[in-house]
């Protein structure tokens, strides 16, 4: 609903003239395109999906060397663009699946040495129904006739992941369940046998396979458990692993596996003690629109960084962006910076559809796939964090009781002040908090003041920044 005050900024000719020096005098006159990220110059793809893209995987499908496309779109279909090799991709081949589709992995289930398809969908409009469909690749970017397999009530409304639990070359399936999480093990020639289940701690949501205790087997990760693989398809019983679940990888480089995760508006990055738990763990101001994140070395310096789909929808500038935050590779990570994309973004994924060595960054939207270049929106890592409208982050906007604040680090300043003030130039909230190396986060109670637009003043040693805040 931003959209409605909107205008109001451009304020009738007298009213203007009599709030102008008040607001100069507050440091409040904002040029046009103060508070907007970089978009226009990023040479984007843009590529339609014919709807929501929910999820978005990247493999060779037709044995090029070029990576290709694979959304799972909401409209109840897979979409597949082949790539070219340069970056760019072919024109759009769709295959039916059911009525909703939200989840699409690329994996080889039967042992051909061609990438196979497998989704997750709904069967039929308001169906409790939930099935995994298998469609086994061609070769030719071309897909086989979808084999489905209907689960079990209990495991409806879990994660589903893909990996090789028995080491004998073909991709298995896990899903979370209410209270166990169950296995599927691939026979070899795209089917699966019968689901073993596993006991957990509690109900199991997302799902990640990985090694995490460095034996050479795949373990599991599921909502703060950890079952460890044995290599044979079967797993040791859960214990307690100290994390939420989220995505893996080597943030400190001691050789050991990983985890991020994102909740409440924070990266919570937990390192791996090598034996499957995790910890201490360590957390950093994120945007709060994020629906999805990727960790790849998007910089090239053999550090891994986390990109993320912030999707805030309508007209919210700050989120309907691609978010990139830079890994310092002891398991700590730099300010950030932002896109804005055109689209709201709902998934991503990152892979090198060049050649070149360096990931481009893909990120489905309502509607398609925005292809984002590699290296844009990239800041080195060595570079000071500044203090600028599209590093500050504000939500929610529009505001009802209180608004949250990410301030990042700023060289030589130990606080900031932040003041809040009406269009009459009064300041109507001030304080002043600490800031640390790694940011800030706080909040401002607004829910007392009367609705309209108000601008935020943030100070940080020399530098000052302004935004626009609505309160509803």
């Amino acid at each position: 609903m931003l959209h409605r005050y909107l205008n109001f900024v451009k304020l009738p000719r007298q009213l203007f003239r009599h709030l102008a020096p008040a607001l100069a005098g507050a440091g409040l006159l904002l040029a046009p395109d103060a508070a907007q990220a970089q978009t226009s110059s990023i040479p984007f793809g843009e590529y339609s999906m014919g709807g929501p893209v929910y999820d978005l995987t990247l493999g060779d499908l037709n044995g090029d060397g070029a990576l290709d496309m694979v959304a799972a779109v909401q409209f109840g279909y897979v979409a597949i663009r082949l790539g070219t090799g340069t970056g760019t991709f072919g024109p759009m081949a769709s295959t039916t699946v059911g009525y909703y589709c939200g989840y699409a992995k690329t994996s080889d289930v039967n042992g051909d040495g061609k990438l196979d398809v497998i989704v997750r969908y709904i069967d039929a409009f308001n169906s409790t129904n939930r099935s995994i469909g298998v469609l086994l690749g061609t070769g030719t970017g071309a897909l086989a006739p979808i084999v489905t397999y209907n689960l079990p009530q209990e495991y409806k409304d879990g994660g589903t992941a893909v990996g090789d639990l028995n080491g004998d070359g073909k991709a298995d399936l896990v899903l979370g369940g209410n209270n166990s999480l169950g296995v599927l093990l691939s026979n070899g020639d795209g089917t699966f046998g019968v689901m073993t289940s596993n006991p957990s701690l509690g109900s199991t949501g997302g799902v990640t396979v990985g090694d995490v205790n460095n034996d050479g087997k795949l373990d599991v990760l599921s909502s703060g458990q950890v079952w460890l693989g044995n290599g044979n398809g079967t797993l040791q019983p859960a214990i307690a692993s100290g994390s939420g679940g989220g995505v893996l990888g080597d943030f400190n480089n001691d050789g050991k596996v990983d985890i991020i995760n994102i909740n409440s508006g924070s990266f919570a990055i937990g390192l791996g003690k090598g034996d499957g738990t995790f910890g201490p763990w360590q957390t950093f101001p994120a945007n709060s629109a994020v629906r999805d994140m990727v960790v790849a070395d998007l910089n090239g310096d053999g550090k891994l960084d986390i990109a993320t789909a912030n999707g805030g929808g309508g007209t919210s500038t700050y989120g309907n962006s691609m978010g990139i935050r830079l890994g310092k590779g002891d398991g700590t990570l730099a300010m950030g910076t932002s896109i804005v994309v055109p689209g709201i973004p709902l998934s991503i994924t990152a892979g090198d559809a060049t050649g070149d060595g360096r990931p481009e960054v893909f990120i489905g939207i309502v509607g398609g796939v925005v292809v984002v270049p590699s290296g844009a929106g990239i800041v080195s890592s060595n570079t000071p964090a500044r203090l600028t409208p599209a590093s500050v982050s504000v939500y929610p906007n529009p505001a009802h009781h209180s608004v949250t604040l990410h301030l990042p680090a700023v060289p030589g300043a130990a606080q900031a002040h932040v003041e809040l003030y009406n269009l009459l130039g009064q300041a109507v909230r001030q304080t002043t908090v600490a800031l640390p190396a790694a940011g800030t986060r706080t909040t401002l109670d607004v829910g007392n003041l009367p609705t309209g637009m108000y601008m935020l003043r943030v100070q940080a040693g020399s530098e000052t920044i302004t935004k626009q805040l609505v309160v509803e």
